[in-house]
């Protein structure tokens, strides 16, 4: 599965530019399971599943090395992903 990152819109064509990159991990196999995800500056931050049978749920941070939930049904127990918010360092 891949996503493309950029696209444009002109003069009633829709054309898809950049680099393809891989989107497991980033986006769902099935369009009717609930994942999540936040752009924070150039990072991305997700939470949807990771194989096709839609059994492993992981929360992932896609940078240079990539960090996830290990899978253990205790942690995630079938969620639905609906929401990722960012909370700052600090708060006042």
């Amino acid at each position: 599965m891949y996503c493309d990152l950029q696209q444009t819109y002109a003069n009633g064509t829709l054309t898809l530019e950049g680099e393809k990159e891989e989107g497991r991990g980033k986006v769902p196999f099935d369009p009717f399971q609930r994942s999540t995800s936040v752009m924070v500056g150039t990072e991305l931050y997700s939470a949807t599943v990771v194989n096709i049978l839609g059994t492993e749920q992981v929360f992932q941070h896609h940078s240079f090395s990539a960090v996830r939930t290990e899978h253990r049904q205790s942690w995630l127990n079938k969620p639905s992903f609906v929401h990722l918010d960012v909370v700052p360092l600090e708060l006042y």
